[in-house]
């Protein structure tokens, strides 16, 4: 498969990158590592992060956008029990520091499942 796509957004929409909806092609690597973020989020949280991340679509995705994926698991209650707890007090802070790179909002800056040298970016396995 490219690794380059164009098109319209398909899947899933609270597996969808944000950079799919700019319509102006995106790197599928990296789109797929914020998939796996949100994979990776719902088996711990048994809930998915946010419904969307369409813009103006969602309001925790939005929430994320402007104060950070931190800040939005120091936000988001979960039920442990019969008790609700911020994420960030059930997961643990290296898990979260891998889900906030993964779900980066800018490609730029999101971790990468792989580095050979042909993706900008760190590798998770760093």
């Amino acid at each position: 498969t490219a690794r380059f796509h164009e098109g319209p957004a398909c899947g899933k929409a609270s597996y969808i990158a944000p950079e799919i909806h700019t319509g102006g092609g995106y790197d599928a690597f990296k789109a797929d590592s914020f998939s796996c973020g949100v994979v990776l989020y719902a088996l711990a949280a048994k809930d998915y992060p946010w419904m969307c991340t369409r813009p103006g679509g969602c309001k925790c995705f939005e929430f994320v956008k402007r104060h950070g994926f931190m800040e939005f698991l120091a936000k988001r209650n979960i039920t442990v029990g019969d008790e609700k707890k911020p994420v960030a007090e059930v997961i643990s802070p290296s898990f979260a520091q891998l889900l906030a790179g993964l779900l980066q909002v800018s490609p730029k800056d999101r971790l990468v499942l792989h580095s050979n040298g042909e993706t900008a970016g760190s590798s998770v396995w760093e």
